[in-house]
């Protein structure tokens, strides 16, 4: 890793840290519910320590970040991060407090919340990415009748959306996306493929999303898996100490090589 690299992803962390959403989950649900009801589409994203490592090596993936309306601190390493570098009198624009909002929380919160609404003031949903059926699953959970939340996984290959020439099925599968999210018009919209292709997909199709209606999109990343029960989530003792990264691991340990960004990580924050 070159020091160059390491200045980059520093220089990310900083400025993701000087926009972050600070005021807590509490007053996230009461903004939550004003946006619904703006004329204009907020996109909302989730960055962590893994995506300021992913963004200094993806231009294309830095870009969409930078222009999301809100942006959720959903890692604790954010968190983290931002208590060092004011200790330390580094930056002088960082939040004087900040608390973690994951994507699950924040999906899981509006679907309960819909729940608990007549039937005439819930607001349409779409669940879109995840695994084969994930989506599906989670939305006929909260919805039996498919009256206000849908499930679909969209892509088969989110990644060749997004190659020089997508492939003719690609290129169907979007077709049936856009088609769904205009005759639909749901006002919420979650998106689960993973950085970076989440947060591409959303700020690619953010005016084809605000002309079919939608009010907030929002990328969640593995919020499905863990809300149907195919992923294990953390003990709450682990998670209040920052360690559901070494719980994955544990779980899956295939997931090394992506905790290695984690330690580029650190090095941004007490090198860059």
């Amino acid at each position: 890793m070159t020091n160059q690299h390491t200045q980059k992803i520093a220089a990310h962390t900083a400025e993701v840290l000087q926009r972050i959403y600070t005021p807590g989950m509490a007053q996230f649900q009461r903004d939550f519910l004003d946006w619904v009801n703006e004329k204009k589409l907020v996109t909302i994203a989730t960055p962590n320590p893994e995506h300021m490592v992913q963004s200094a090596d993806d231009d294309a993936f830095w870009q969409a970040l930078q222009r999301f309306d809100v942006l959720l601190p959903d890692g604790v390493g954010l968190v983290l991060a931002n208590r060092w570098w004011r200790w330390r009198g580094r930056e002088h624009n960082l939040p004087t407090k900040m608390h973690r909002i994951s994507g699950r929380e924040a999906v899981e919160w509006w679907l309960r919340h819909l729940e608990q609404l007549p039937e005439n003031q819930k607001h349409k949903t779409l669940l879109l990415g995840a695994g084969t059926g994930i989506a599906e699953q989670l939305a006929r959970t909260v919805d039996e009748t498919s009256n206000w939340c849908l499930g679909l996984e969209g892509y088969t290959k989110i990644s060749d959306l997004f190659a020089s020439q997508p492939s003719e099925k690609t290129q169907q599968e979007h077709a049936f996306v856009m088609d769904l999210i205009q005759q639909e018009k749901p006002k919420v919209v979650f998106v689960a493929f993973g950085a970076p292709h989440q947060e591409r997909w959303i700020q690619t199709y953010r005016q084809e999303l605000e002309k079919s209606g939608v009010k907030v999109a929002m990328v969640c990343g593995g919020a499905f898996d863990y809300l149907v029960g195919e992923a294990k989530m953390a003990p709450a003792w682990i998670a209040s100490l920052g360690f559901e990264w070494l719980w994955r691991l544990i779980l899956q340990p295939w997931r090394w090589r992506r905790q290695l960004r984690l330690v580029a990580f650190l090095r941004g924050i007490l090198w860059g």
